[in-house]
């Protein structure tokens, strides 16, 4: 029987008061399931957040472009996205061959080199299990390793068998514990991997040439069911039957481009979503979940992004026209509701906030957060170089960004309980302005007389946007912040 499993994860964080002299803050996040396979309660565990690749947080993201820090990890990442841990420790890939571990405050607490071979590159984003353990893949030793997080070291734990060059992709947990990725080269296909030692549980091999490569993640529907794109011109559907795989459908791609690079993202109600590289061709594909054609849409350019789903249903996914689009999914047709022009190719993922705002880096250099409802600019910031990455949306406002140039960015603010000033606008401490103000909304929801959305603190599950105790909890906990 195939199991039913949430796409997104419950989460329940609970903080204690803090006197301001003394403060205790204290985050429980509660698993909505007991199996180690689901990935980690965690803000953002694995790319694009959740195995269903939707990109949805409950956590309200940065609402300027203030960088609370960098870290200088000394080596690109071109690919490898950032992942964030129960503690806020984020990992993350670089092409140097090592898996860095950074603390919530900027500092890397350790890095673990993968490989030293001419491919030694990390371009596959960490996922992060139940249990802490964190799984990536490798390029030049096409192996998948899970390491455990001992503070200041990584433990090795196991490292799979050949599963093929491991470029993009990045693992997908199901809820047995089974790790599931993709690869190229001679050993091409989806592999699934025992949790618990690493051993190859089966292989689904794909094309009939090494040069069919499977560069993105895998995704896991809520009926269980594994989707991936390939560069055979197929996207397939997957169940894992145990120790072997049945083949559910596959849809074939019927463009002269035959890259499928682009991570499937899966709704609510079964539509699995992907882009194809193609010019003003039907490249942007809705699937129903028995992969007939739900619809297609052309776009101008090659489709290279992973699509995002929002909480109201509107699709986004970015292009190399250099644009962001938001996409409706009308049921027969898909139409696009806006987009927004940035300076080169838009190959990032976006990740969406509670809050309705997303951010998703650009060729250009710079990241953006744009407004989810109109795609108006909020803010942008310009990097040293290209990002390629997608953004993870951390706890407290805070947004992290890993660099073509080298560096890993968080965006947030000092101090999280600052949400007005003389001005009424942030000035920077959290003081008595900022607890009147909170105190004055206490209670209300959106749309109440007297709301205030900058003091909802703490997001719930599902994000109601009400004024309650954790949110004065937590201020309390901040309080006296830059003072």
């Amino acid at each position: 029987m195939k199991s039913q499993i949430p796409c997104r994860r419950t989460v329940v964080q609970i903080a204690t008061t803090r006197l301001a002299c003394c403060a205790v803050l204290f985050i429980a996040w509660a698993a909505a399931a007991s199996s180690l396979a689901q990935p980690a309660d965690t803000p953002w565990p694995t790319f694009k957040h959740d195995m269903c690749r939707t990109s949805q947080s409950i956590n309200i993201g940065a609402r300027t472009a203030a960088v609370k820090w960098t870290c200088h990890i000394g080596s690109a990442m071109q690919g490898s996205s950032p992942a964030v841990g129960l503690d806020g420790t984020i990992y993350v890939g670089a092409e140097d061959g090592n898996l860095y571990a950074v603390s919530s405050d900027g500092v890397i607490k350790w890095s673990y080199t993968l490989s030293t071979g001419t491919y030694k590159y990390i371009r596959s984003t960490p996922s992060i299990g139940a249990d802490g353990t964190i799984y990536v893949g490798q390029w030049d030793t096409h192996k998948v390793y899970a390491l455990t997080d001992e503070g200041d070291h990584a433990d090795l734990s196991w490292q799979s068998p050949d599963v093929g060059a491991v470029a993009f992709s990045s693992p997908a947990i199901g809820d047995d514990g089974t790790v599931y990725i993709c690869g190229c080269g001679l050993t091409r296909g989806l592999s699934a991997l025992d949790g618990n030692d690493g051993s190859l549980k089966w292989r689904f091999s794909t094309g009939d040439s090494p040069g069919a490569w499977n560069q993105g993640s895998p995704a896991i529907g809520p009926d269980g069911i594994i989707y991936f794109a390939s560069e055979d011109s197929h996207v397939y559907a997957i169940y894992d039957a145990g120790d072997h795989y049945v083949l559910e459908w596959s849809y074939y791609v019927d463009l002269p481009h035959d890259q499928g690079i682009s991570s499937p993202a899966v709704a609510d109600d079964g539509t699995i979503y992907v882009g194809w590289v193609g010019w003003n061709e039907d490249n942007f594909f809705a699937l129903n979940s028995d992969g007939t054609l739900k619809w297609a849409l052309p776009f101008p350019n090659r489709v290279m992004s992973s699509p995002a789903i929002a909480y109201d249903g509107t699709i986004v996914v970015g292009c190399d026209d250099g644009k962001v689009y938001a996409i409706e999914d009308l049921g027969d047709h898909g139409e696009i509701l806006w987009s927004y022009q940035t300076g080169s190719y838009v190959e990032s993922s976006a990740a969406i906030d509670a809050e309705g705002k997303l951010y998703i880096g650009s060729y250009d250099d710079a990241v953006y957060c744009l407004d989810l409802a109109t795609g108006d600019p909020i803010w942008s910031y310009t990097t040293g170089h290209n990002v390629l990455t997608s953004p993870a949306i951390g706890a407290w406002r805070t947004i992290y960004v890993s660099g073509w140039d080298g560096y890993l960015y968080a965006f947030g603010p000092d101090c999280p309980g600052d949400i007005t000033g003389p001005d009424g606008e942030p000035d920077g401490f959290t003081d008595l302005s900022d607890l009147a103000l909170l105190l004055s909304a206490y209670g209300k929801c959106p749309g109440d007389p007297g709301y205030v959305v900058e003091a909802n603190l703490v997001e719930n599950d599902p994000p109601d946007g009400c004024i309650n105790l954790a949110d004065l909890a937590y201020l309390l906990s901040d309080y006296g912040c830059g003072v």
